[in-house]
């Protein structure tokens, strides 16, 4: 028996959906039935995903936000909740990456660990506090933040970048526990190594990190040289990401939550 997820009549909310990982999302949700919003600071590549999903039957918009941005957010849900009424998933993906990176962690500003922190963690915080009446009221719902194996991993590089991930699982954990008595599941979804623009200056771990990459000449050469540790000894694609999203959104994942799932090749084991 093929089994199809079905999403029809529902209504997804999508951050970072105008390119790489949440645009695979969003168009994934919408192949299965459900409208999307879309949020991102990318206003080109946004319109361009919402006037797409839109051919697949669906209603579509596209939302310039800061997700930093307490008071926009809040603005954001109260227009999003009178246009659709309510939204039963909430996907949080839009991410950054470091500007600065180590060894040693004093290369590190501390501008650069408030910015990665005020659009990873705090960015989803403020989603979640956002859209909790929308979900307290209809007594149900799901959320998923796309978080990242750095969170379990030892990564000098980027420690600001890992530790923002980390923030993130622990507050999920700690949201599924207080929703889940009102018949809501919040997850996290850890990719692994994805050529997206996170990765766009791999190529700087070269001088990072001595003799690691020396045969490498591209960005893309060194995600593959990270991905090759995994156990599949491969890299993942934006549609791997999306395929659990559609999996933990859809109604047979009712009873999943306050979980992780790596999507990673087999590069962490918990």
């Amino acid at each position: 028996m093929a089994i199809k997820f079905e999403l029809s009549e529902k209504t997804a909310v999508v951050t970072g959906a105008a390119k790489g990982i949440g645009a695979a999302i969003a168009v994934m949700l919408a192949d299965s039935g459900a409208n999307v919003v879309i949020v991102d600071m990318d206003v080109e590549n946004g319109e361009k995903m919402a006037s797409m999903l839109k051919e697949k039957g669906v209603k579509a918009i596209f939302r310039k936000v800061d997700i930093s941005d307490e008071n926009a957010v809040d603005a954001f849900a109260k227009e999003i909740l009178v246009e659709f009424s309510k939204i039963e998933i909430l996907v949080n993906c839009a991410g950054i990456g470091p500007k600065d990176i180590g060894p040693p962690f004093l290369k590190i500003s501390s501008e650069d660990v408030k910015r990665v922190f005020n659009v990873n963690t705090v960015g989803m915080l403020n989603m979640c506090r956002s859209f909790y009446s929308n979900f307290y009221t209809q007594r149900s719902g799901r959320i998923i933040n796309i978080t990242s194996i750095a969170a379990f991993l030892q990564v000098p590089l980027m420690p600001q970048y890992g530790a923002s991930k980390a923030a993130t699982i622990s507050f999920s954990n700690s949201l599924a526990k207080e929703m889940g008595s009102f018949n809501v599941t919040v997850n996290c979804v850890n990719p692994g190594f994805i050529k997206t623009a996170i990765y766009s200056d791999a190529l700087d771990f070269k001088k990072a990190v001595p003799g690691a990459f020396e045969d490498c000449s591209t960005s893309a050469e060194v995600v593959e040289k990270m991905a090759s540790g995994s156990a599949l000894k491969r890299t993942q694609t934006p549609e791997d990401i999306a395929y659990a999203v559609l999996f933990l959104a859809s109604d047979e994942a009712k009873n999943i939550t306050g979980q992780c799932l790596n999507v990673d090749s087999g590069i962490v084991y918990r």
